[in-house]
């Protein structure tokens, strides 16, 4: 189904890496509170379904949630008039002293052993790329591909985030050759503005949010001296406008591998390399 999926999007697919596990791989989750109950909402409808568990996350996430539930009922994280429900945000990096209600966690991908199969991916591709040069980085979050970069032979890195939470993690991580930058990648101008930082970079790497790159004008205009493109999908729609974009404008997929990252789930991600035609 989710080969029929990248299809219908793309018409041209590659094979799909299947997830090892089906179940307990998931490393983060979002789940929804009154004070009384802790769940996930009902499809159609506004009503908190309260669960006691959730086979599909990894063991540190179960157990956090166990904790999360056993703190019911709470004053605290009780609805004023104006809500439905507060969410808590939880993930394998935390502690239970971390819990909070409406706190939003930097993002990361959430099923751990499907990314570091990503980053295989990303390695063995710049691996074989002679002519990395600079390199940017769109929407690098706290930098899950920045250190698979890093570790290549390109010569620099200038990598954007809107996020300013993430930018601080990676900046904390302080990696060699890599410079961290605030940018609004969905600004109508932002190729404008970023012009004299990527417009000498012969190599791009982006992983967008499901929206995917969606500001095209300008584009290739601010990136004159491309030479190959490696695009992190994971939204088949979006994914194939971009394709298209790319394609008008003299580029054609050289290497696509799809990716179950969230079995039980439509969800599906593509690692795409382009090149200049």
């Amino acid at each position: 189904m989710k080969r029929a999926r990248f299809d219908t999007a793309l018409l041209n697919i590659g094979a799909i890496h299947p997830a090892p596990h089906l179940y307990g791989y998931r490393n983060r989750c979002q789940v929804k509170t009154d004070g009384l109950n802790l769940g996930f909402v009902s499809e159609n409808s506004y009503q908190i379904a309260p669960i006691n568990d959730c086979i599909v996350l990894n063991d540190s996430c179960r157990n956090l949630l166990q904790t999360t539930i056993q703190q019911l009922p709470r004053t605290a994280w009780q609805t004023d008039t104006d809500q439905d429900w507060n969410f808590i945000e939880l993930d394998d990096d935390m502690q239970t002293d971390e819990i909070r209600i409406n706190q939003k966690r930097p993002f990361k991908q959430g099923n751990t052993q499907q990314n570091e199969w990503m980053q295989a991916w990303l390695r063995q591709r710049l691996a074989q790329n002679p002519h990395l040069g600079k390199v940017v980085e769109l929407f690098c979050g706290s930098g899950n591909f920045t250190q698979i970069i890093a570790e290549s032979n390109c010569t620099v890195i200038i990598a954007y985030e809107s996020e300013h939470g993430a930018i601080q993690k990676l900046q904390a991580k302080n990696i060699a050759k890599v410079t961290p930058q605030i940018a609004d990648l969905f600004d109508p101008f932002v190729w404008k503005k970023l012009q004299k930082n990527v417009i000498d970079a012969e190599t791009l790497v982006l992983d967008p949010p499901r929206a995917g790159l969606k500001k095209h004008q300008g584009f290739f205009a601010s990136f004159a001296a491309l030479k190959t493109i490696y695009y992190i999908s994971c939204n088949p729609e979006t994914f194939a406008r971009d394709a298209w974009f790319f394609n008008q404008n003299g580029w054609s997929i050289t290497d696509i591998q799809l990716v179950d990252l969230f079995p039980h789930t439509p969800h599906i991600e593509a690692l795409v390399e382009f090149r200049k035609i």
